[in-house]
């Protein structure tokens, strides 16, 4: 046994435990620098050179084996040697005689120097601590691919919530469902190339779902290592890569579509060569901006632009380019389409845009060009643009109409008594102005005027309009904002422009108390003066949500109560002598 212990370096000892005496080998006195002719080691001796640190532990495991807790008593420890310096010591031991009380008699044990061991081992903690920081610092993970398993066993390196996989070992079809979906085949074709050997190294960016499911942005590179091992590195870019795709909107992206815009359009137009296959370009065009934004706002006009978007996605949804070239104009390039076959998909663009639920109708105008072999691209977009404009003018009259006719089904759908008073204040007014000593398109102007002078209540909120109780203050202005929004309403469509002013102010009074303006007197319009005696008379003669309708006789009594205050005295008795006709 001494042969043994001398052979292996390890420093034997016997505690006599209740006399508390320790008999050591030489290798014992050897290992920590001490000469066994002059020293004299107890118990209490050895347990004060323990280090502080260490000496509660050790005793804790010694009491613990004294208790038979343990089979044998095993710790590693710092011991202060003779060369006045801390050795790190492993000391194991067992009790082989105990009383009849099961009390420890004698134990028999061995040291051996472990400072080397230890020392690496906390220089490898360290180090790994330091890969740990490094790996979250840069969300770096590493892998390797056993291609006979196929199996992949990953490090994802980056701890706590920021996490990639939960799993350090798993097979590729289970590496696989994190990916993200649409993502998939990328991932199974690169491992593909690097597994026939198609390519030596290879490095891709795709979404992973990480534990909580969320898709993150990953950068993987792998390469050859031996004939049956791929490793590599796989790297979190999630933020870095969402900042790019957003630098990418902002840079390429029309804010409010998210389609392309006009920079990547010019960048696409310039980057063509004579040598080219053949281009078809579209410019297309949105009728009906103008009335949603002056009349319902520029928040309605572009709510129709984000819808148009949308549409124009929907039906070129395979096309190369779909940019908006800034206001309501917008380009398609596309070379699988030819001239006809993008045609259809305009007609089938204005099919669905008629269903747009909007207070106003919008329609499209379109020019179609081919960019030949040896043709300007710059030039067959101006053919484009050209040909949009003149279908445009040509169709314009016929689209107008039909704006107009939207609006006035608007308005029936909105408020239908506000419909009826309309269609009555026409009728009544093409008998009133047909005696008038006024040219017959003032006649023409006044009819219009009392078809359209409420068109301004679109834009009003039905609650305030169906109110049958008096209004509050702010349903007050609500309501007196209606002429200010159909005189911009009328100003937007060339066969209203012409009353637009009379629009605005056909809540005006003779004697100054109307509004918006405040006009008094022969500051009216004069179709207005004409206007408010009809509308007036219309209005109470028929029943309102907030008070019944009065009898004829009544109504031309207030009238002429009125000249002079709300009516021109002028007028007045000749359209009191009209009604009694």
């Amino acid at each position: 046994m001494k042969e043994f212990l001398k052979a292996t370096n390890l420093a034997s000892y016997v505690w006599h435990i209740p006399e508390n005496h320790l008999e050591l080998s030489e290798a014992w006195f050897s290992l920590f620098g001490m000469n066994g002719d002059e020293y004299h080691v107890e118990n209490q001796e050895w347990e004060r050179r323990i280090h502080p640190e260490d000496r509660e532990r050790v005793l804790e495991r010694l009491h613990g084996h004294f208790r038979e807790e343990t089979p044998y008593f095993q710790v590693a420890y710092r011991y202060w040697s003779d060369l006045k310096e801390w050795i790190w010591i492993e000391d194991c031991g067992q009790v082989v005689d105990r009383g009849e009380q099961g009390e420890p008699l004698r134990m028999m044990g061995f040291n051996r120097d472990v400072t080397v061991a230890m020392r690496e081992k906390k220089q490898m903690k360290e180090s790994n601590e330091l890969l740990q920081l490094a790996a979250d610092v840069a969300n770096l993970g590493v892998y390797c691919i056993h291609l006979n398993e196929k199996i992949i066993c990953v490090h994802s390196g980056v701890t706590g919530k920021n996490r990639l996989i939960d799993e350090k070992e798993m097979t590729l079809k289970q590496f696989l469902s994190h990916v993200r979906p649409s993502e998939k085949e990328l991932v199974e074709r690169t491992f593909w190339q690097l597994q026939t050997r198609e390519k030596q190294e290879v490095k891709l960016r795709f979404c992973l779902l990480d534990q909580n499911l969320h898709a993150r942005w990953v950068e993987a590179s792998g390469r050859w290592s031996t004939d049956e091992l791929i490793i590599g590195v796989i790297r979190d870019v999630d933020e870095e890569a969402r900042r790019l795709i957003e630098l990418d909107r902002l840079a390429n992206r029309d804010l409010l579509t998210g389609l392309f815009n006009r920079n990547v359009f010019e960048r696409k137009l310039n980057g063509f060569s004579r040598t080219i296959e053949e281009q078809v370009i579209a410019v297309c065009d949105i009728d009906g901006l103008k009335i949603l934004n002056d009349a319902f706002g520029h928040m309605m006009g572009d709510r129709m632009l984000r819808l148009f978007a949308d549409a124009l996605d929907e039906v070129f949804d395979e096309v190369d380019l779909i940019a908006r070239m800034g206001g309501d104009e917008f380009a398609v390039i596309d070379a699988k389409l030819s001239s006809s076959e993008m045609e259809k998909k305009f007609e089938l663009l204005e099919q669905k845009i008629m269903k747009f639920d909007l207070p106003a109708q919008i329609g499209i105008s379109y020019g179609i060009a081919e960019i030949e072999a040896t043709e300007d691209p710059a030039l067959a977009y101006k053919i484009a643009e050209d040909r949009m404009y003149r279908q445009k003018h040509l169709e314009n009259f016929t689209k107008r109409n039909l704006m107009v006719q939207k609006l006035l089904i608007k308005m029936q759908a909105k408020d239908p008594l506000a419909s009826r008073h309309a269609a009555r204040m026409k009728a009544t007014m093409k008998r009133y102005v047909k005696d008038l000593p006024i040219e017959s398109n003032e006649k023409e102007e006044l009819i219009l005027l009392a078809q359209f002078h409420d068109i301004g209540k679109l834009n009003v909120p039905n609650q305030v309009l169906e109110k049958t109780k008096g209004l509050n203050h702010r349903e007050r202005i609500e309501v007196k904002r209606h002429p200010e929004i159909g005189y911009r309403i009328a100003r937007s469509l060339p066969e209203l422009a012409g009353i637009a002013h009379e629009v605005l102010t056909h809540h005006e009074r003779w004697d100054g108390k109307g509004y918006p303006l405040h006009l008094k007197g022969e500051e009216i319009p004069y179709k207005v003066r004409v206007l408010s005696l009809l509308d007036y008379y219309d209005s109470i003669t028929h029943d309102r949500p907030y008070r019944p309708a009065v009898e004829r006789e009544v109504a031309l009594k207030r009238i002429r109560q009125n000249s002079g205050r709300r009516f021109d005295p002028n007028l007045t008795k000749a359209f009191i002598d009209f009604m009694q006709k």
